[in-house]
This record gives structure tokens, C-alpha cells and sequence, in this order.
């Protein structure tokens, strides 16, 4: 019996070293990855003209602080088990209501609000700004 097991430790050994040497490893000339969609992170920074920032004025950025707190508002009442769980207990008596008039509801506010103009800067912005 022990000779027996001595053999088939041996030829285990033997299949795991040959299995190793003839390993499916990628030697680095055949690593090619995709980086087409990756940032290209430099030492260097790119310079910022003031000029960008002349046409910004203190109303802007009232509207989107306000417009900030209304959505983190509405965000705390529509679902207040996060509102607890951030540490606001105003509704901690209340569950969201996960209802499809519900969800719609919510989703509807939602867009409305990417929809708005007044949150990006300046005059003529795009949405995704």
C-alpha cells in the first residue's frame, strides 16, 4: 500500500511540473490590451485660462446650490431608509415605496431635473456640462 501511494505521489509531482512548465501564461509580446478608452495620465497639467471662468456670476452658483439642496431634500423624503441610514431621522417612521406609480414618479423627477438648463454654466451649455 505505501509503495502504492509513493507512485502516485510521484507521478502527481510529475504531471504538476510538467503542467507548469507548459502553463498557459501570456509571455509580455502577446499582451495587447485595449487601452483606446483609458485617460492618459501625464506629469504635466494643462494649462486653465482665466478667461474660462469670467462668465460664471454668484447667481449661477446660488441656482445650483439651491437646486443642490432641493434634489438632496426630496432625495431624503422619497427614501428614508437612507435618510436613517445617513443619520437623518425625520422619517425613520416611513419605508420607500418601491409601488411602479412610485418608481415613475421618482424617475420622472428625475429627468426633469437633467432636463434643466439652470444648473450648467453659463449661457448656451449643454446638458452633459
Amino acid at each position: 500500500m505505501a509503495v502504492k501511494s509513493l507512485i502516485f505521489s510521484f507521478v502527481a509531482f510529475v504531471l504538476l511540473a510538467v503542467s507548469a512548465k507548459n502553463g498557459s501564461a501570456q509571455s509580455p509580446s502577446q499582451r495587447n490590451p485595449d487601452v483606446s478608452n483609458k485617460a492618459l495620465i501625464t506629469k504635466s497639467t494643462p494649462g486653465i485660462s482665466s478667461d474660462a471662468f469670467k462668465n460664471q456670476s454668484a447667481n449661477t452658483t446660488d441656482a445650483l446650490r439651491k437646486m443642490a439642496d432641493d434634489y438632496y431634500a426630496w432625495r431624503n423624503e422619497n427614501y428614508p431608509v437612507r435618510s436613517s441610514e445617513a443619520g437623518l431621522h425625520t422619517w425613520d417612521d416611513r419605508l420607500t415605496d418601491y409601488s411602479s406609480a412610485k418608481i415613475a414618479e421618482r424617475t420622472q423627477h428625475v429627468h426633469s431635473l437633467l432636463e434643466t438648463r439652470s444648473f450648467a454654466a453659463g449661457e448656451g451649455a449643454r446638458k452633459e456640462d
